[in-house]
């Protein structure tokens, strides 16, 4: 049982909660390959920032946010998560994908801020099934998130593409992993103040040692296809270890820019020159990232008249 010295600090084995939680989610936001969009990367490395009193260490593109408040507009909480289930309006079936993606709901509140994959494939599987869903929709508003299991869903989504008629419609972004998911539609509709991209993944980087030897946390953020970092907070690598971490974020890339180029028969070269940007609405349509663009209502209206 762990115990406490009788000043009250914590023996060696105590584990709060709170640290709990965070090193749960620091293993999946750091030092993995994530199909994110970069600011949005940013805000939740500024959230946990705020939440583990990680403040005084830590500082992102020179700016030190004062309290967690500072991203609340970038999806709430780290812990709760949107379960999408589906709902049935005149037989068509509505998925949505909002705030960041993650692999798995966890068993987490659903009162707002993030999707887990594995409830999206559930979701998608229970409206094939059902004989009285004749069309789905993809409502999507979101930035991406986690690599893990993300490739796992999109090729599980495009398994059974065809089997129902199935559009994406954005309200009024996607990117990284949530454009992924969205490429398995037939077609993808976005509206004109939306935004699409971001096809590259991102990898967040800190150096644990350090942090454990000087208290200090200094974040660095990698790019896909690029060998420059752009640092929150200086954080030199060793050339060994960022040949390391660059090629295993090449090789998530890569394997999603082929997924999207096999579902919207765009050219892999296209699609690596366009990776870290985010388009708009003209652009991706240009481009071959969306079919159509309108407002979210407009696009609903088309998806019900095509139903059989």
């Amino acid at each position: 049982m762990a115990g406490h010295h009788k000043d009250g600090s914590a023996q060696p084995g105590d584990e709060s909660p709170g640290v709990k939680t965070f090193g749960h989610l620091a293993q999946k936001l750091f030092n993995v390959p994530l199909f994110l969009k970069p600011e949005k990367a940013e805000l939740l490395v500024a959230a946990l920032a705020a939440r583990f009193g990680l403040l005084s260490s830590l500082r992102v593109d020179d700016h030190t946010p004062s309290s967690s408040a500072d991203v609340q507009g970038s999806g709430g909480s780290m812990e709760s998560m949107v379960e999408p289930g589906y709902e049935l309006s005149h037989g068509l079936a509505v998925i949505d994908i909002r705030g960041t993606l993650v692999q798995r709901t966890a068993g987490l509140r659903p009162d707002s801020g993030m999707t887990g994959y594995d409830a999206i494939r559930r979701s998608l599987y229970e409206a094939l099934d059902d004989p009285d869903v004749h069309g789905i929709c993809l409502s999507i508003d979101s930035p991406g998130g986690e690599a893990a299991g993300c490739l796992e869903l999109v090729n599980a989504l495009y398994a059974v593409r065809g089997e129902k008629p199935c559009w994406a419609i954005l309200s009024p972004s996607a990117g990284g992993g949530a454009y992924a998911i969205a490429s398995t539609a037939d077609r993808i509709i976005m509206p004109e103040t939306g935004d699409v991209g971001s096809l590259g993944p991102i990898l967040i980087h800190i150096d644990w040692v350090e942090a454990l030897n000087r208290g200090a946390v200094n974040v660095s953020m990698m790019q896909y296809r690029s060998p420059a970092q752009r640092p929150l907070h200086p954080a030199p690598l060793h050339a060994e270890d960022l040949l390391q971490f660059q090629e295993r974020l090449d090789a998530a890339g890569d394997l999603l820019i082929q997924a999207i180029s096999r579902h919207r028969s765009l050219s892999s070269k296209i699609l690596c020159e366009i990776s870290r940007r985010s388009l708009t609405a003209a652009e991706a349509r240009a481009t071959g990232l969306v079919d159509d663009v309108m407002p979210p209502d407009a696009a609903f209206r088309a998806l019900l008249g095509a139903l059989p």
